[in-house]
């Protein structure tokens, strides 16, 4: 792979303390069509997986929301839940140092939740229904998760380095655009890939 990297808006993140907090707007929230998270991200912790993005409350196993989580010699882990029940892409990918590229893709219309790392297709999991509906009251973090849904405990901080964080409401992007994305980190945000439907 060609990277070309600009490093300016770059967030390195402690593992402690360090996390974004972006409030629940409707734009982040998905209902029932489909939609694309996609991320740079640097892990300098390893041998365990942290939060690159998650917006849920407490047990995403029992309540709706989406994250996608890495971290150096783990898996990248998708996973969406509607409440009644969850969806999880993971494998072996086994995270080599350095930055890469990270994909979720809810794709409705195919019922598919697709796994992208560096442009490359990971795996795929099956959405639960059609009508799979994620939205929730939750704030969307950085770099971490909430434990409780008081917000009073939070877990599995991120020890690295993110960036370029892009939420698509309304697209599954098709695997040429995240490749597109995937050659670039903070370009601009008319690159290429389903720009109408670009929120954050």
């Amino acid at each position: 792979h060609s990277y070309h990297l600009n490093q300016d808006a770059v967030l390195d993140l402690n593992g402690t303390n360090d996390y974004i907090t972006v409030a629940d707007h409707a734009d982040l929230d998905f209902g029932t069509g489909s939609s694309s998270i996609t991320a740079w991200a640097y892990a300098d912790h390893s041998g365990s997986q942290k939060l690159i993005v998650s917006k849920h409350d407490a047990n995403l196993d029992n309540n709706a929301g989406y994250l996608m989580r890495t971290g150096e010699g783990a898996a990248f882990t998708a996973r969406v839940s509607n409440g009644s029940g969850y969806v999880t892409g993971s494998d072996g990918d086994n995270i080599t140092t350095g930055w890469h590229h990270f994909a979720m893709v809810i794709d409705q219309s195919a019922n598919r939740l697709y796994r992208y790392v560096d442009g490359e297709l990971q795996g795929t999991a099956t959405v639960i229904s059609a009508s799979y509906n994620t939205d929730n009251n939750e704030v969307m973090q950085i770099g971490r998760r909430l434990d409780n849904t008081d917000g009073s405990e939070t877990g599995n901080l991120f020890d690295g380095r993110i960036a370029d964080v892009r939420v698509y409401k309304g697209e599954a992007l098709s695997q040429a655009n995240i490749q597109v994305l995937a050659s670039k980190i903070n370009a601009n945000k008319n690159l290429g890939a389903g720009t109408t439907n670009l929120k954050l």
